[in-house]
């Protein structure tokens, strides 16, 4: 499925753009994210001028990715411009995988044999000339009060929970019960 997900991504930004379909938000998830809002609360949240944000790796993730550094499980993306369908074609790039690629290579590539897609990230963002600026659009990370990676860590107005610390299925699914029932208090 990875290896489908940033691919995906940049084909939905620019079907949108050839048919001229303005975009309000549109939010891609990784399958470890509950909903505990309605994910059109993030319109309050996520300034004009961002045109796209996305999740945190929260300290204590079992990956071992630095804190704080960009999780593509959650995005919120909020414009279409030719400088965001440019950066997501560059994510697809830098992850090397392309459409054709096997599950075999696509899995070799997820357990790190073939590149990482946090690292892709980290590439993407971390930005030290003007001309990498000018071709990075305008994000920010959500607020961990927003989208939680921490089920005791809820709030009123998180919207989402993204199970990123959680490590196996058996413990993901664990910290979903927890998140939802801390929720429905």
């Amino acid at each position: 499925a990875f290896k489908h997900k940033v691919h995906y991504m940049r084909d939905v930004l620019q079907r949108r753009n050839e048919k001229g379909q303005h975009m309000n938000h549109v939010i891609f998830t990784d399958l470890d994210v509950l909903p505990l809002r309605p994910f059109s609360e993030l319109a309050r949240v996520q300034e004009a001028n961002l045109q796209f944000m996305l999740a945190t790796n929260p300290p204590g993730n079992p990956t071992g990715w630095p804190v704080g550094s960009p999780n593509g499980g959650f995005l919120s993306v909020r414009s279409n411009t030719p400088n965001l369908r440019a950066f997501f074609q560059r994510w697809a790039q830098a992850v090397g995988i392309n459409a054709s690629a096997t599950d075999k290579e696509a899995a070799k590539f997820v357990r790190g044999k073939t590149g990482s897609n946090q690292a892709a990230l980290d590439r993407l963002f971390v930005c030290h000339t003007d001309a990498c600026r000018a071709r990075r659009p305008e994000w920010a990370t959500f607020n961990e009060s927003i989208l939680s990676g921490e089920p005791d860590a809820l709030r009123p107005e998180t919207v989402a929970y993204h199970a990123v610390r959680a490590g196996t299925v058996q413990q993901k699914l664990r910290k979903f019960r927890v998140a939802a029932a801390r929720h429905e208090r």
